[in-house]
Order: C-alpha cells, then structure tokens, then sequence
C-alpha cells in the first residue's frame, strides 16, 4: 500500500493539471497585457494634454496687449488647433469710475485629436487693458 502511494506521488502531474495551470497563466497574462496597454494609453494621453496646455499658457502670456474693442484669432502649432479670443469685461466700477482700469477676458481654446476622436482645453482668464504706449515721434 505504501508503495503505491509513494509511486502516484513520483509521476508528477496529470494532464488535467497542466492544462488547468496554463488556462490560469493565460488568463493572467491576458489580464496584465491589457493592464499595460492601457497604462500606455493613458501616458500618451497625459503627454498630449501637457503639451496642449503648453500652447495655451504660450497663447495666454503672448497676448497681454489687447485692443479695446476685443480680438480674434485662430491658429495651429504641430498637431494643435488653436483659437484666441478677448472680448471686454464689464464690472460694475467701471461703469461708476471713471478712472477705472478696464478689463478684457480671454479666452484660449486649444484642440487636437483625430477623426474617431478628438480632445480639447480651454483657458480662460481676465487682463487688465494696458492703455496703448506713445513713444516719440509717434512710432510705435
């Protein structure tokens, strides 16, 4: 009786028992791929979006001179669609101060993306108008 035993225990394991360990493996390999493809995804997601916001901080401090009336623009930079937009801000001191600074806000819409899908960001702040400076001899 106890050699039978000590020889079921020497031949190792059943084919059963093989193709139970690799179903697991395979089920846990498949899990960890789709893990990592979409930790990659979500990098290359954080990446674009850095990028965007890069462009739209350039816009926001490129433009600080702004006309009164408002403004408009569009543009791209790589793959990023951009648009700039002022438009003036009026608060209640204004209207009862003269001397009041007046205010502009503008606003910064930066998009990019392809045709199944695309993303977009947008800044928006208020500047103070800054009065246009006159130098000598009326160049500017």
């Amino acid at each position: 009786m106890m050699a039978s035993v000590l020889r079921s225990r020497l031949r190792g394991f059943s084919l059963l028992e093989l193709l139970v360990a690799i179903s697991i493996m395979a089920l846990a390999l498949g899990v960890l791929y789709r893990a990592m493809a979409g930790s990659a995804q979500a990098a290359a997601t954080v990446e674009q979006r850095q990028s965007a916001l890069a462009v739209a901080q350039s816009l926001l401090w490129a433009n600080a001179d702004l006309p009164s009336e408002g403004w408009w623009q569009d543009g791209q930079s790589g793959p990023y669609k951009w648009s700039v937009r002022s438009t003036p801000y009026p608060t209640e001191v204004e209207r009862t101060t003269p001397s009041a600074v007046p205010l502009q806000r503008l606003q910064v819409v930066v998009s990019w993306g392809g045709a199944d899908r695309t993303h977009s960001l947008e800044l928006s702040t208020l500047l103070a108008q800054r009065p246009p400076l006159a130098l000598a001899g009326g160049v500017r």
